[in-house]
């Protein structure tokens, strides 16, 4: 899962690659420069989902839902320990 942290240098790294400093940024979303700073050093933890929206659309990218990988549980680590226990070499 992505954090806030992972978010802000996510959108720094985007930015610098599109070679736009965070005045250009901040003017093309209508937001100040210094907000966007706390966002990029994840000093802020109230940044509004319509921010990261033009944030990701200035820069020509989209925000999207992506399925979680799924993550065995520890009820599924110990069923398939015991099934390749009960298929192996049998022990003479």
């Amino acid at each position: 899962m992505k954090t806030i942290v992972d978010l802000g240098l996510e959108l720094k790294q985007l930015r610098q690659q599109a070679k736009l400093t965070q005045e250009q940024v901040a003017a093309a979303t209508g937001m100040r420069q210094e907000a966007l700073s706390r966002f990029e050093r994840s000093r802020s933890n109230d940044f509004s989902v319509a921010k990261l929206l033009r944030l990701a659309q200035t820069m020509g990218y989209e925000v999207q839902f992506v399925p979680l990988r799924s993550r065995p549980t520890l009820s599924d680590v110990l069923a398939e320990t015991r099934a390749s226990a009960n298929t192996g070499p049998t022990s003479r």
